[in-house]
Formats: C-alpha cells, sequence, structure tokens
C-alpha cells in the first residue's frame, strides 16, 4: 500500500487540484509525520490503511508536490512535509494550552506534565524526581501512568503523554531517547532465605533455592539471563511481568529475585534481604521525548532531576559497605 503512495507521489507534480487542504488532511498528515508510516497512523486514528493512503494522495494532489518518501522501508518526510509540519504542530501545541487552561481555569493557572513510565520507577525515583521538580515550577500539575516500554512508546507517538521513563532504550525516528541513569541490580530475597548468609549472590546460588523471573524480552529478563549464563534457559518458580511484582513475591517468601535498587520502597527494603550480584550488574534509566518540537520547560527539568537522583544513588550504592560473607 505505501509503495503505491509513492508511485502516485511522483506524479502528483502533473495534475494539481488547487483546493486547500481540509482538516482531515492535516490530521492524518500529522498522525503520519507522528508514528512514521501509514499502517502506525491507521492505528492511532483507527482508520483502514487503504483510506488513509487515498487521504494522503488528494493532499499531496492540492499541494502539488509529494509529503513522503520510500527509504529503507520508512516513509520519509520530503521538507517540504517537515516545514508544513511545524506550523501544524505549532497549532496543535497552541489547541492543547486553549485546552489546558479550559480545564484547569477552576483550579488556578497551572503548568501540565504528562508521564508515561515503567512502574519500577514510581516507587522512590518519579516521586523524589517530582518533589524536586515542583520546587523549581509553580503551579505544576504531573499526571503519571504505568506502561511497557512498547507501550510507552505508543503514548508518546499519539501524543497521550510529553515524556516517557523506562528500563530500555525506545528506538523510532520520530523520538528522541537518552539516557539518564544507570540502576545497580540488586537481589532482593525473604527474611528466612538460606541466601542471606552470602555476601554477594552469584547465579550457582541464585539458582539452588526457589527465583522469580521475568519474560525473556522484559529488560530485566535480559539482565537476568545474562547473569545467568551458561544456566539462562532453567526454569523459574515464578514469572512476574514486573519487578515491583518480583520483590512482592520475595517478600512474601516465595522465592529470591534480581530487580533494579530503584524499584525497592522502604517497605520492602524492611521486609526483605538485599544482595549484590557477581560482577555488580547495571540497568539503563532512559527518558523519551517527541524529536519534532521541543521537549517544555517541566519536561527539561524533571530530566534533569532524574540525572542528578540516579547519580546520588549510585554513588551511595557503590560507596555502601557490604557485610561479611558468613
Amino acid at each position: 500500500m505505501e509503495q503505491a503512495l509513492l508511485s502516485h507521489t511522483a506524479e502528483v507534480g502533473a495534475s494539481t487540484d488547487q483546493r486547500p487542504l481540509n482538516l482531515r488532511h492535516i490530521e492524518i498528515f500529522r498522525a503520519i509525520m507522528l508514528s512514521g508510516s501509514i499502517c502506525s497512523a491507521g492505528k492511532i486514528l483507527h482508520v483502514s490503511q487503504p483510506a488513509l493512503s487515498r487521504t494522503l494522495a488528494l493532499a499531496e494532489s492540492r499541494l502539488g508536490y509529494p509529503l513522503f518518501e520510500r527509504t529503507k522501508r520508512r516513509l520519509v518526510p520530503t521538507p517540504e512535509a517537515r516545514r508544513l509540519y511545524a506550523e501544524i504542530e505549532d497549532v496543535y501545541e497552541r489547541m492543547r494550552g486553549i485546552n489546558s487552561l479550559a480545564a484547569n481555569l477552576a483550579q488556578g493557572s497551572m503548568a501540565v506534565l504528562k508521564i508515561a513510565t515503567s512502574s519500577c520507577f514510581e516507587q522512590t525515583l518519579l516521586p523524589l524526581a517530582l518533589t524536586s521538580l515542583q520546587s523549581h515550577v509553580r503551579n505544576l500539575r504531573a499526571l503519571t501512568r504505568t506502561f511497557k516500554a512498547a507501550e510507552v512508546a505508543h503514548e508518546l507517538l499519539s501524543g497521550n503523554v510529553d515524556l516517557g521513563i523506562s528500563l530500555t532504550p525506545i528506538e523510532h525516528p520520530r523520538l528522541a531517547t537518552q539516557q539518564v541513569g544507570e540502576d545497580k541490580v540488586v537481589c532482593v530475597m525473604p527474611r528466612t532465605s538460606p541466601l542471606r548468609h552470602k555476601a554477594v549472590i552469584r547465579a550457582e546460588d541464585f539458582l539452588s533455592h526457589p527465583w522469580i523471573g521475568y519474560p525473556p524480552q522484559a529488560p530485566l529478563g535480559k539482565t537476568l539471563r545474562r547473569f545467568l549464563g551458561s544456566h539462562a534457559d532453567a526454569v523459574c518458580a515464578i514469572e512476574a511481568d514486573t519487578p515491583v511484582a518480583a520483590s512482592a513475591y520475595a517478600k512474601n517468601g516465595l522465592g529470591s529475585a534480581i530487580v533494579n535498587a530503584a524499584s525497592l520502597p522502604p517497605e520492602i527494603r524492611e521486609r526483605t534481604i538485599i544482595r549484590p550480584l557477581d560482577e555488580d550488574p547495571r540497568i539503563g534509566i532512559w527518558a523519551s521525548h517527541s524529536n519534532l518540537t521541543p521537549p517544555s520547560v517541566a519536561c527539561q527539568k524533571l530530566i534533569a532531576a532524574i540525572r542528578c537522583l540516579a547519580k546520588e544513588q549510585l554513588q551511595k550504592d557503590v560507596a555502601a559497605r557490604v557485610p561479611d560473607e558468613a
């Protein structure tokens, strides 16, 4: 379908419809710019690919020039499309501002920052970062939602959120992703675990007693497989989809789990035993936002706060004394 679209664009200049673009043309063009493909734009708008292709072809006919070129199986915006998008996004940004103002007039003027995050960051890192942010940004209203990494990308591309925080980089041509820190990966275990006497947990120790795993493609699932090495295909007692869930299972005596330190709230730390892992593995903390418009001041300040907190925590972890092995 996209190939047919591109065949059409080569003929756009030959037959130009002089009527202006309508709002539907603009909406579809913007969705393709945000998502990078006809297929993804169709999912965002809940419209079939053929209908989108026809509407885009009509828009190009009215403009008299192509909006996209195909390069390595992707739709690449032409210079004209990028210039047009900048104007369109400016209008959408003003509309979002109007809607935010209308919704918040009863509460007074305030800045709104919408955040999509992995659940593990809602335990300590994000609350601390938001506390820091509120001291620098007046009348801030933060809307947080938890998603998996693939879902964070969709929320960003759909314009539902301003910032995504995840344990893995999100790769998409319409998103800017940066690593803002690292988190230690540790072993959390029941207080009665035979491993509690170990100063450092090795793979053979971990596998010698009931343990909690993750889906292989989950960020910590990949970390766990690297930690287990040649035993990566061993079968766990329980499989969890998040470190928050894995920690809760460990707290209730169901086995040991590897988690990122930021996912451990104080109540979990008080009711479990935490030990470092052999070779001290780390996992990245990543921030993502649209690269089509600059991030807001609040968004930039939150990224800076997360970066600072992650650095401070990692320094504390490195400096912390490890108990002697019994």
